[in-house]
């Protein structure tokens, strides 16, 4: 659990008392002693039959019986899972020592079909009804461990496990370590001997390729085979578990369990990205990380006291559960089925479990009820995740290096920035000074009463003394506020909207959104003359600017656009300050004491509950400010285009005609090129919306004109895909070489017009995606101030707040001083390094805990909308219990699994890297250590290894040392055909393990043995070759994209994994999808799995590879080719046989390719163009021969 090791249990002790602990085969008769137990053991083992009640019997009876007969039904009374209506009573159906007389066996073995049980299925194969007659024969022995009522306290797992003594053996000699005491003993037991030790060479490939998932160079086996000095094993052992490739071929298992892939799941199964969490667990492996904080780091690494980023990346095992993006569905029901996912992955991967069957109701078979699961259900219900958020950045070590480095950069220029200048501060006082005798006063501004406020959607509108309204109550979607305002008399030229923040506010305020902000939508005035009698006459807006307008295109002209969709919002910066809008009417209007005012704001943007919290408003009698406020008479846009280009920077940089037409003052022409490129007017174009240029890469040039009555400043606003330069009258006035698609807002660059017409130019090139068009317009005072830094420069110093200094120095050195500006556009462009790099980084899904958790209830038949009892988080009942007072979190539930008094999780995770080494774990249902799953097949030997590996501080390179070096580990896996017939599975271990790789491993060793495997560690997922149409999908445009440099050849370990549609040869070799958990991997055998290999591009070019490697390296002589290529595949020799064969082959493909040059040009250059020199149809030869050696069920096979 991340503290110090060796320690003892921190687990209470259990809820109920435990009886003594039976292991399914009494010790007594796994070592062959005199007067062995005749099946007292927990198993039922009785020596005479041979059978196992646990082990044979229940699952019989589990398979075809309890459904009628079971926990849940007894039909005719006859209940099978309980010992007393079996063999106990008037209705025992079982007479020990005699099948004949037994009514179950009757029953069961019955010719009539009316009869015959289980009723209305098939009968009981011939294995099953001999189990039962000899289970019967021998005494029907049923211990109470096995009844289902006594299950909870007694099956076997569920005892936290004791490290037992070491058996003693006869053939001590044998032994290298425990492990081989447990194995021997019981071989001995069996009247059976281990098999001889196997070569060095076998070692060596055995050892490479269970350590790090690669075969040894012929070399490195000659060394280990040439090391004749004391510890030559295991110094290779250690070795291998320093190589990087190790942590490569653990994580690929790891993976299986983790549900890893890079695409969401479901029906569009969109791509995302999820390597940084794949790279850290094969860090995690490299650097040997102990299993137990390698569990917390992944369960709960957010919930340690100040995580790293590798603990919050870490908890991207529990995100990568899929992900629902279809329209229509229910994301809770979404979010609920991740849950699920979560409980039924931890059960299984670290308790060994089928919990998932509790999730509708109490478990049948095991000691675990629906309120149980849903209890661990509660752990994983108060996460934030919803669809792909919590998402971080997750830069690698030397990305975060080089973010510093930047970080540092910007550090470093705003320091300078912002240091006292004596000079420039003495040249900005000028300029004020100057500049405030140069322009008018700012206008004056009168507050307006309110004499009447209301919510359309019931929120209260309360009126404080300094005419601002507070806004409270219930906060809707949308809302409309309707104001009526008394002005006094005079005359308006325009309004001030001011909002204000407040403590009772989100944020502060000044909007009520949870982020504080607002999203004004419309704003309409009336005027009222009541005396008159006239109804109210509405009051043009013409104009309108802000303080701020939050990036995205929410600019207060948007206000008052009639666009319920748009509007203005001032987001982007600190919030919980004062801001403030300016409306200008499109003519002055006289107002008397008795006029009123009727405003109306809307906010009816997507937002929800974006209204504003509190305000006020104000007027002014200023006709120059009004004036200003409006914008200049705006043309109607044109455009021409695409000019076709071939790269996007090259276009950026390079002049098309209208570009040098208006760069030179030559008016534009109608047409351009053939003829085919003209101007078309868009009048359907508004301003503030995005607009979609044609879906092609090129160059689109678009011109409008800008008329304006006097000079005056403007800022203009862009987006743009990608790239864009903007020209007014012939000046080159911004631009920016993006790779982008186009959104609202992207640039903003202020211009000076002059009276009469402006010509505006702008460019846009489009290299990649979706190519489009945004633009709009705000007005500046003059002096191209904005109006609120106007109001700012008649303000004297003493009464300047800080922020308002702030912002008029940061104006005077960004755009008026030379020096300021060269310094702030460093500044700018540091900034703008550090933002591009990280919108580069790589992002990873994680865990994040809610701050208050979600409510838990069972679900009544597991459906998510029936909620029954209420739970809280807890553990299974049956199981020890959490520490008394410890915080029940996840964090909590992760340092249980991994306390030594957890009876699962060390026995568990034992036989899973057991299962790795030798193929089958010592508990083969390796998911299910629960009361149907198989017995161990060497009981004491598993508790050993499950305290050992404890005993070890959960280091799992020291445990896989242990097997490995272990005399088990190193028989020869040679067969004898009465060894295949008394133990076919290897269950007894009597010889060494055999068994087809999987196919990430048979693929990477195909590279490695071609010499054209690239060994680089981690990085993004890739996309090899894959057959055409793999991809195809209804509601995704996702398309795979064959590399082809030199990262096409990296290990199966980074293949992009689609759930809908893995790589397709992994797939046919027992891959699974990873939508859900796999605990293990079937191996079976199809004529596809062979086609694949012979036929698959990866294995023709890797066949290709190594016919160039043993031309290269084997000298001219074909034997000797042959034996090269033999021993990089297999790690030995060729027998003569086989080398005659081989060289047979080889003659036959040359005077074949001899006879077909274009048939051997063509295989001889399937992997890159033919080298100089080379005879097509002796390479086209030596492939051949290459793709039967890589062929060999040898090559495929550990043996």
């Amino acid at each position: 659990m991340g503290g110090p090791r060796g320690r003892r249990s921190s687990l209470a002790p259990v809820r109920m008392p435990l009886r003594p602990y039976f292991i399914a085969c009494p010790a007594a008769l796994l070592l062959g002693l005199a007067g062995a137990q005749s099946g007292a053991g927990e198993g039922g083992r009785d020596d005479a039959g041979g059978v196992d009640f646990t082990r044979d019997v229940r699952p019989i009876f589990a398979a075809h019986c309890y459904r009628c007969h079971g926990p849940e039904k007894q039909k005719g009374g006859l209940r099978l899972d309980r010992r007393r209506g079996v063999l106990e009573g008037e209705l025992a159906v079982v007479e020990p020592g005699d099948p004949a007389q037994s009514y179950l066996f009757e029953l069961v073995t019955s010719t009539d079909d009316d009869e015959r049980m289980p009723s209305g299925e098939d009968p009981l194969g011939p294995e099953e009804l001999a189990t039962l007659e000899r289970w019967i024969a021998a005494g029907a022995e049923w211990p109470l461990a096995a009844d289902s009522a006594a299950e909870t306290v007694r099956h076997w797992a569920y005892v936290p496990p004791v490290q037992p003594d070491l058996p003693e053996v006869r053939a001590a000699e044998w032994l290298r370590t425990p492990i081989d005491s447990f194995v021997l003993a019981r071989l001995e037991a069996e009247g059976l001997a281990p098999s001889p030790e196997a070569d060095r060479a076998t070692l060596a490939r055995r050892l490479a390729l269970d350590l790090i998932g690669l075969p040894p160079t012929p070399e490195e086996v000659d060394a280990f085979i040439a090391d004749e000095g004391d510890g030559a094993y295991g110094r290779l052992v250690d070795r291998l578990l320093a190589s990087p490739h190790y942590g490569e071929h653990r994580a690929r298992l790891w993976l299986d369990l983790a549900r890893y892939a890079d695409s969401h799941g479901y029906e569009k199964d969109e791509p995302r990205t999820m390597w940084r969490y794949r790279d850290w667990v094969i860090e995690a492996y490299n650097r040997d990380l102990p299993f137990d904080e390698f569990t917390i780091e992944q369960l709960a690494g957010d919930l340690l006291p100040e995580p790293t980023l590798d603990q919050r990346i870490a908890t991207g095992f529990h995100r990568n559960t899929m992900v629902n993006e279809e329209g229509g569905i229910d994301p809770e029901e979404f979010r609920v089925a991740a849950v699920i996912d979560r409980v039924n992955t931890t059960a299984a991967v670290w308790l060994g479990t089928t919990l998932q069957c509790a999730q509708c109701h109490d478990h049948k078979y095991d000691p675990f009820t629906q309120k149980d699961y849903y209890q661990l259900f509660a752990f994983f219900n108060g996460t934030e995740d919803v669809g792909v958020a919590p998402m971080i950045p997750a830069p690698t070590a030397e990305q975060a290096m080089e973010l510093e480095r930047l970080a540092g950069r910007v550090r470093e220029l705003e320091a300078e920035a912002a240091a006292p200048d004596a000079e420039l501060d003495q040249a900005q006082a000028s300029w004020e000074a100057e500049l405030a005798l140069a322009l008018p006063a700012p206008p004056e501004w009168r507050a307006l009463e309110v004499l009447e406020a209301t919510s359309a959607r019931g929120a209260t509108l309360e009126r404080a003394d300094d005419g601002s309204i507070l806004v409270a109550g219930p906060n809707l979607a949308t809302d409309t506020y309707d104001l009526v305002l008394r002005p006094g008399a005079g005359s308006i030229t325009a309004l001030r909207l001011e909002a204000l923040p407040h403590s009772s506010l989100p944020g502060g305020g000044p909007g009520r959104a949870d982020d504080a902000n607002f999203v004004l939508t419309g704003i309409t005035v009336e005027l009222e003359n009541p005396g008159d009698g006239s109804a109210p006459r509405p009051l043009a807006l013409a104009g309108a600017t802000a303080d701020h307008q939050q990036p995205g295109g929410f600019l207060a002209a948007r206000a008052i656009d009639g666009d319920p969709e748009t509007g203005w919002a001032v987001g982007g910066k600190a919030m919980g300050e004062p801001r403030e809008a300016m409306f200008a009417l499109a003519a002055p209007v006289l107002v008397t004491d008795g006029t009123r005012l009727h405003v109306r704001l809307a906010f009816e943007s997507r937002f929800a509950g974006s209204g504003l919290g509190r305000f006020r408003f104000s007027s002014t009698d200023d006709a120059r400010f009004a004036a200003g406020l409006a914008l200049p008479a705006m043309g109607p846009w044109s455009s021409v285009g695409p000019f076709p280009i071939e790269q996007g920077p090259v276009a950026h940089a390079t002049p098309f005609a209208p570009e040098i037409e208006t760069t030179t003052g030559r008016p534009f022409t109608d047409h351009y090129g053939d003829g085919t490129l003209a101007w078309d007017v868009r009048d359907e174009w508004r301003d503030g919306e995005l607009h979609e240029l044609r879906d092609v890469k090129g160059v689109t040039y678009l011109r409008r004109t800008i008329e304006s009555d006097r000079s005056r400043s403007l800022t203009l606003h862009f987006g743009s895909g990608d790239s864009f330069k903007a020209w007014l009258n012939g000046e080159l006035v911004g631009a920016s070489d993006a790779a982008r698609d186009a959104a609202a807002d992207q640039d903003r660059i202020r211009v000076r017009l002059t009276p009469g017409e402006n010509r505006l130019l702008v460019k846009v090139v489009n290299h990649r995606g979706t190519s489009g068009f945004w633009f709009d317009a705000s007005p500046l005072a003059d002096g191209g101030l904005t109006h609120a830094l106007a109001r700012v420069l008649f303000t004297p110093d003493e009464r300047r707040t800080a922020t308002e200094r702030a912002a008029l120095r940061d104006h005077y050195r960004s755009i008026v001083s030379d020096h300021g500006r060269a310094l702030l556009t460093k500044l700018a462009a540091a900034r703008a390094a550090r933002i591009s790099f990280e919108a580069e980084l790589p992002t990873t899904l994680v865990m994040r805990e809610r701050a208050e958790p979600r409510p838990t209830h069972v679900h009544r038949r597991g459906n998510f909308l029936a909620h029954g009892e209420r739970v809280e988080r807890d553990v299974p009942a049956a199981l020890p219990p959490l520490p008394v007072g410890v915080r029940r979190d996840r964090l909590a539930l992760a340092r249980w699994l991994v306390d030594e008094g957890n009876p699962l999780t060390a026995r568990v995770t034992a036989n899973r890297i057991w299962a790795g080494i030798f193929g089958i774990g010592l508990v083969a249902t390796g998911d299910d250590f629960g009361s149907r799953g198989d017995a161990p097949s060497h009981p004491e030997l598993l508790d050993w290894l499950a305290t050992e590996l404890t005993h070890r501080a959960w280091s799992v390179k020291s445990f896989l040392k242990l097997l490995v070096t272990s005399a088990v580990y190193r028989q020869s896996s040679r067969i004898t055909p009465a060894l295949l017939a008394r133990d076919p599975a290897n269950r007894l271990l009597a010889r060494g393990p055999r068994m087809r790789v999987d196919i990430e491993v048979v693929r990477d060793n195909a590279l490695a043995i071609a010499g054209i495997l690239a060994r680089d560690i981690g990085g993004p997922s890739l996309f090899p070759h894959q057959p055409e149409g793999t991809w195809v999908a209804a509601y995704s445009a996702a398309v795979w994209r064959s590399i082809r440099d030199e990262h096409l050849w990296r290990r199966g370990l980074y293949t992009f994994w689609r759930r809908t549609a893995p790589y397709p040869t992994f797939i046919m070799f027992d891959a699974p999808s990873r939508e859900v958990v796999c605990t293990r991997r079937n191996r079976s055998n199809t004529p596809l799995q062979a086609l694949a290999l012979l036929n698959d591009p990866a294995f023709v070019e890797a066949a290709a590879g190594l016919a160039r490697r043993l031309l290269r390296e084997a000298g001219p002589e074909p034997a000797a080719r042959i034996e090269r290529g033999f021993r990089l595949c297999v790690a030995r020799p060729p027998r003569p046989e086989e080398l005659t064969v081989l060289l047979e082959l080889y003659e036959r493909e040359r005077e074949h390719f001899r006879g077909d040059a274009d048939a051997a040009r063509r295989l001889a250059s399937v992997s890159d163009v033919l080298p100089h020199g080379d005879d097509p149809a002796e390479l086209a030869a030596w492939t051949m021969v290459a793709n039967v050696l890589l062929n060999l069920d040898e090559t495929i096979t550990k043996n």
